[in-house]
């Protein structure tokens, strides 16, 4: 007997815009932003914190949140708290093209295993599906491989729900890693050994969904620790809304380009980004491949950024002064191209 549970109120999310959006929403509202800060030592001393970099830089606190992911259980260790180990758990995910036959109106799960919601079939805001992701707890927190293995495993399941899915129609594969907790469950708690330090660690599968939950909880915490917060009366809800070409009807990008002509400049033609929109997210602090990517979806494509990436580095170059040897994909230590020798 086969059998299915309909969850109406069910939904997809895209996850780097809602994250953009909450860092754009808060540094519009005063929050500092330090990116490339990897923690390496902590003193407390008078009440507060001096928190140093491994490029020694420094900033003081009288709070801190520990919500480093696979990193938590070394920050809870620096900062002299909880000791506590995080288990690398990886999913491996594959991308179908948008013309996949295999494309579904809603998430299709199986019935879930014990530390997994099993392979998934998800289908993404902008037409694309993904399939994945697989549970495999591992040693190494920076393993982002993926196997031919796996991409079977995968495959011979999602058939399962989805006959119809192919891997023919694979633009790219990757793999996330989950923050686990020997328990499985969120650790969410202010810290028995180091003051005015809050734990929130473990915070894997479903983080992003319980996110604004977590803020809260996290909030009453902080009042907890005499932490005086105050509504903000002059607060700005509203981000700056960006025209995307791609989603203009004829007439209305004929309008934005005689406007600004930049607009017509297609960058990405798999995703129909133009140079405009990649301008903006520049001017938005992204200075990195991936940053752009994400932001704007170029090099999310069938040829995944064979066609724009050179493109979007010349742009970034003529909008930042930045030389091609300084430009990353995601930060430091993922430099793109270098200076022959």
């Amino acid at each position: 007997m086969l059998g299915g549970l309909h969850a109406p109120n069910g939904g997809i999310i895209e996850p780097y815009r809602f994250v953009f959006s909450l860092v754009e929403s808060a540094m519009n509202n005063g929050v500092g932003l330090m990116t490339d800060f990897k923690v390496t030592g902590a003193e407390y001393k008078a009440g507060r914190y001096e928190i140093i970099s491994e490029d020694e830089r420094r900033i003081e606190a009288r709070f801190v949140i520990n919500a480093a992911g696979l990193y938590a259980d070394e920050i809870s260790s620096i900062f002299g708290a909880e000791e506590f180990a995080i288990i690398p758990r990886k999913g491996e995910e594959f991308l179908l093209d948008k013309n996949s036959s295999a494309f579904t109106k809603k998430v299709v799960f199986p019935v879930p295993y014990k530390n997994s919601k099993g392979i998934l079939i998800i289908p993404t805001v902008e037409g694309t599906t993904m399939v994945g992701p697989t549970a495999i707890e591992m040693d190494d927190k920076e393993d982002f491989s993926t196997t031919s293995e796996n991409l079977d495993t995968v495959f011979h399941n999602a058939r399962k729900l989805v006959p119809g899915i192919s891997e023919k129609d694979i633009i790219t594969s990757f793999a996330g890693i989950r923050p686990a907790l020997e328990n499985g469950d969120f650790y969410i708690d202010i810290s028995k050994k180091a003051p005015g330090f809050i734990q929130v660690a473990g915070i894997q599968s479903p983080g992003l969904t319980a996110a604004p939950a977590i803020a809260e909880y996290v909030k009453d915490l902080l009042k907890q620790l005499d932490c005086e917060l105050v509504e903000k009366k002059d607060y700005r809800p509203d981000i700056r809304y960006i025209e995307r070409i791609r989603n203009l009807s004829i007439e209305d990008a004929s309008r934005i380009v005689e406007e600004k002509n930049t607009y017509g400049n297609i960058v990405c033609r798999c995703e129909n980004i133009s140079e405009q929109e990649i301008i903006e997210a520049i001017r938005r602090g992204h200075t990195t491949l991936d940053g752009i990517k994400f932001f704007t979806r170029a090099e999310m494509g069938r040829c995944q950024g064979g066609f724009c990436s050179y493109k979007i580095m010349k742009i970034l170059m003529r909008e930042t002064g930045m030389s091609f040897d300084e430009i990353t994909k995601r930060g430091k230590g993922s430099v793109v191209l270098k200076e022959k020798l």
